[in-house]
């Protein structure tokens, strides 16, 4: 005969049994719901429950649930090349920024120079085409420190120990000034990017030999500072 506590079990077995099906078949098949003449087949599958009558406890648990990594998931992991891991390790941190920092210099006296050749305004003040091209002129900065830092670490200009080689500093010159004076040609910034297409091949070589010079005195300088 059911009664009210006779009940109360029930209901949290089958409340469970959404989520733990062998907990529901080892029941009835024990018999634990009306004796012996309970006739359940283990292959019952309980019915699906919302995921809003999930117990929290048993949600909280599935979520924080660390998975143990598998073979998969170390075999995608992206490395870059030997040779490259060997070069960024070696890579001197102090030497990139000191670096970077001088062309960066180097880029925005090439526009302070170019600014002041141009013709003196009208109407004094800044105007919306002088904020456009002096963002273009930090672009080009930025983009020059970039293309720098990549040729170094080609050249091993940053690796430890290293002195001053006027070598490296030509071969990253020549691998980073380049690109970086056809980027500024290509975007239309200045003042590369101001000349015309038949005056784009001195610009890059004037450009580059200027890039060299400047990395050349620089390093020159402050060798004894590193």
């Amino acid at each position: 005969m059911w009664t009210f506590s006779t009940s109360i079990p029930l209901v949290v077995v089958l409340f469970r049994a959404a989520f733990e099906r062998d907990v529901l078949v080892d029941a009835f098949r024990l018999g634990h719901f009306g004796g012996e003449n309970t006739n359940i087949s283990r292959r019952y599958v309980p019915p699906k429950v919302s995921s809003a009558l999930l117990l929290p406890r048993t949600w909280t648990e599935r979520l924080t649930a660390k998975r143990d990594p598998t073979d998969n998931d170390y075999n995608n992991d992206w490395k870059p090349p030997a040779f490259v891991s060997e070069r960024l390790q070696k890579a001197d941190p102090l030497e990139i920024r000191l670096d970077t920092t001088l062309t960066s210099c180097y880029a925005l006296c090439r526009f302070l120079i170019y600014d002041m050749s141009l013709p003196k305004k009208e109407i004094p003040g800044f105007e919306i085409a002088d904020v456009v091209m002096l963002i273009n002129a930090f672009t080009s900065a930025a983009v020059l420190a970039i293309y720098w830092v990549i040729a170094g670490i080609v050249t091993r200009n940053f690796e430890d120990g290293s002195d001053f080689d006027p070598k490296k500093l030509f071969l990253t010159a020549a691998l980073a000034g380049p690109p970086w004076l056809a980027t500024e040609i290509l975007f239309r910034w200045p003042p590369g990017g101001v000349d015309e297409a038949a005056g784009a091949a001195v610009t890059i070589i004037t450009g580059s030999l200027g890039l060299f010079s400047i990395m050349a005195c620089g390093s020159a300088l402050t060798s004894g500072w590193r």
